[in-house]
């Protein structure tokens, strides 16, 4: 349907018995219907029994674009490529859900482009994922919460994450999660820029809390104050506990670097942290107030 190849109509139910290709260089589709590979709307499903291969090439085609629909990706090998300013791999709104059983590989080019992208009650459930993006503010996994409702991200398995770009953090999540969200053992965050964070994690209001990185989980940064961890409580508690890798560029002064806290921090490391700069600490920050824990 002009920049879709593949248009899921209200309430439609799609089942694909074998593997799926869709692709779609168009720079626009008709009427209000954005570009993009696979576009679900409104209790529309999509399920998929063998491999999934999407490409996109145009500004905003996203690879997949559901709004309170449902996509399964059954397939060992499912790959999502676009190229493209603001051309995201995955947008999930309102209550979509997302299942990927398999290696879930995503690449993206292009200011802007996000591998994945969560809001409203949305969720995404990954088996094990490759993400791979180049361009400014191009992160990796983007979760926008609200204060009274958050998404959902289920890591099953190795979280593969490396970005270039100036402000392409591996994760960023603004406000909380619905779930506890841990990086898991066998993964590796590894951002390029300057600003990119590792995890960069932010609270406007309330607690920042339910994030953790696991032992044998690896996440480093390489770029002028980028910090693996950065954590922002602007008005409540911070909270985090890693037992993995934590590694510093020679350009960022804290392995986990706390913004602003002023309701109090908990910090726990039970893992490494190593931190290039000179005069670099493993834990830093300031605002902090109430009672303080950093260890």
């Amino acid at each position: 349907v002009g920049g879709v190849a593949l248009y899921g109509d209200p309430g439609a139910s799609y089942q694909v018995n074998g593997n799926l290709s869709a692709v779609t260089t168009s720079q626009s589709a008709p009427g209000p219907r954005p570009p993009a590979g696979v576009w679900l709307v409104e209790r529309s499903s999509l399920s998929v029994a063998g491999n999934t291969h999407i490409s996109t090439q145009a500004p905003t085609a996203h690879g997949v674009l559901a709004s309170n629909s449902t996509v399964n990706l059954q397939g060992a090998s499912n790959t999502i490529a676009t190229a493209g300013s603001g051309a995201i791999g995955v947008v999930l709104s309102d209550k979509s859900k997302f299942q990927s059983a398999g290696v879930l590989s995503v690449g993206t080019q292009g200011a802007g482009s996000s591998g994945i992208q969560l809001d409203g009650a949305s969720s995404a459930t990954l088996a094990a994922a490759k993400i791979n993006t180049v361009g400014a503010n191009a992160v990796g996994i983007n979760l926008f919460n609200t204060a009274t409702q958050g998404t959902t991200l289920d890591l099953g398995g190795p979280l593969m994450i490396e970005t270039q770009g100036v402000g392409s953090s591996g994760i960023r999540s603004v406000f909380n999660t619905a779930n506890s969200v841990v990086v898991p053992v066998g993964s590796s965050i590894l951002t390029h820029g300057e600003s990119a964070h590792g995890l960069d994690l932010q609270a406007p209001t309330g607690d920042l809390q339910a994030w953790g990185i696991a032992a044998g989980a690896r996440v480093e940064t390489q770029g002028k104050d980028a910090y693996p961890v950065y954590l922002n409580s602007k008005s409540g508690k911070a909270g985090f506990a890693s037992a993995g890798e934590i590694v510093a560029g020679s350009q960022s002064a804290a392995g986990i670097f706390i913004e602003a806290a002023p309701g109090g921090a908990q910090v726990i490391n039970s893992g490494t942290i190593s931190v290039g700069a000179e005069a670099g600490a493993a834990i830093s920050g300031g605002g902090l107030g109430g009672d303080t824990l950093l260890c």
